[in-house]
């Protein structure tokens, strides 16, 4: 898949999550919340049906299998 950015795009850090769903799509809001703090700020809302939801589960989930490879290779010492 080809991804063509219209603009550039704004990115903004996430460290808390909440996701909520009904029977058509998920809602997950990224907060950014600070250390002491009882509030957090909402960032960004994404709206997905549940196969875009799916979608992004398995590429998260690759990405993390990927990231947990390389760490380990460093602990390690490998290349």
């Amino acid at each position: 898949m080809v991804v063509k950015a219209i603009e550039t795009p704004l990115a903004q850090y996430a460290n808390q999550f909440r996701i909520g769903h009904n029977q058509n799509e998920f809602v997950i809001e990224c907060c950014q919340q600070y250390a002491g703090s009882q509030e957090a700020a909402l960032v960004c809302r994404l709206v997905l049906t549940p196969t875009s939801a799916e979608q992004l589960r398995a590429v998260l989930d690759d990405s993390l299998q990927q990231h947990l490879r390389l760490i380990s290779k460093q602990k390690s010492g490998g290349q």
